[in-house]
């Protein structure tokens, strides 16, 4: 749970919106801990594969997810993570 504050710091520096969602996608997706279990008990083709194409992915889905929010509701957004 420590990526939404540095996510709310990110936003608070001024970074973009596309940058935030980003960052909190591979965070949450693009652990090491996890890539390792994969590459022991899945093995090496399956966890380079899953790491190659979630990275893309989740930039995708980011920018989707801007074209889709109403940019009332990024400014709020950014709003809020100034209020923190």
């Amino acid at each position: 749970m420590v990526h939404f504050p540095i996510a709310t710091v990110f936003m608070k520096k001024g970074v973009k919106f596309s940058n935030a969602l980003i960052f909190i996608g591979a965070w949450s997706t693009t652990k090491i801990p996890m890539f390792l279990f994969e590459l022991s008990s899945l093995g090496a083709k399956f966890a380079v594969t899953r790491l190659l194409v979630d990275i893309p992915k989740i930039i995708v889905i980011a920018y989707i997810l801007c074209y889709l929010i109403d940019s009332a509701e990024v400014k709020r957004i950014y709003e809020n993570a100034e209020s923190m």
